[in-house]
């Protein structure tokens, strides 16, 4: 049976986006998309639920914001049997370039995922700061409420000084994964522009009802204990503090009780 409710919110939303794409250029659009993730909650992305949004449709809009080459041109890799593919989407016009990779994994005509990848550069490390605030962890607990599971991967102490941070939802096959360049007097503070240094992020959002893995091809799994620590081996705390924490203090930083 169709589901009246998705059909009229992709409808809205793609009225929506077309709307906007007289009154800027691309870049503008990409940017205000980036600032108010297209007026959904997480892990809804700009009106993408994986699972639920048909990708010809997707794409057609797609098209509007950056080039979208012939499939078999842009094919990344495989996702649990599915084809994933790499958008590159460029915010301005001169170096340092602004940009971040799109990947939606595709099938059964549906995305089945999305990942988001950004990056700060040497020359730009003000590209996070400046226009991913949405995406903070405080903005991903407000929307997705508390994760199931928090690792984090601090640098050998003979290393230069940075930690890595990963929050699953299990049950949503979500997960937001941070990486910070500094621990500020042995803290981690993993807000964007609260003290801390994120250099990273990288977001995935799966089809909770698919047979996808929860993390994309690639990542390091959370079962490795080689790299990755639960949160109370590294910071004394369980994710139900974490949250809390993060949720009522600003800023948000967590002292490393251990780099073990």
């Amino acid at each position: 049976m169709c589901n009246t409710k998705n059909v009229l919110f992709l409808t809205l939303f793609t009225l929506f986006l077309f709307g906007c794409f007289s009154k800027g250029t691309a870049k503008e659009q990409t940017i205000e998309l980036i600032q108010t993730n297209g007026n959904c909650e997480l892990p809804c992305f700009w009106g993408i639920t994986p699972g639920e949004t048909n990708w010809n449709e997707t794409r057609v809009w797609l098209s509007e914001l950056t080039k979208i080459y012939d499939e078999d041109s842009f094919y990344t890799y495989g996702d649990g049997g599915y084809p994933a593919y790499s958008l590159t989407f460029t915010l301005n016009d001169s170096k340092p370039y602004r940009q971040f990779t799109l990947i939606p994994t595709v099938g059964e005509e549906k995305i089945q995922r999305i990942v988001v990848l950004i990056n700060n550069t040497y020359s730009d490390s003000d590209f996070i700061s400046d226009y991913w605030q949405r995406y903070s962890v405080r903005e991903f607990f407000k929307d997705v409420g508390a994760p199931d599971k928090i690792f984090i991967n601090v640098c050998p102490k003979y290393s230069h000084s940075c930690f890595e941070l990963l929050l699953v939802y299990e049950g949503e096959k979500t997960v937001i994964s941070l990486l910070g360049g500094n621990l500020p007097d042995n803290k981690i503070c993993p807000q964007i522009g609260e003290g801390g240094d994120i250099t990273s992020i990288s977001l995935s959002f799966a089809n909770p009802l698919s047979s996808l893995d929860v993390l994309p091809p690639g990542w390091t799994p959370y079962t490795e204990t080689e790299y990755w620590t639960p949160i109370n081996d590294i910071l004394g705390i369980d994710e139900h503090e974490f949250y809390e924490r993060v949720i009522s203090e600003s800023p948000a930083c967590f002292e490393v009780v251990s780099k073990e």
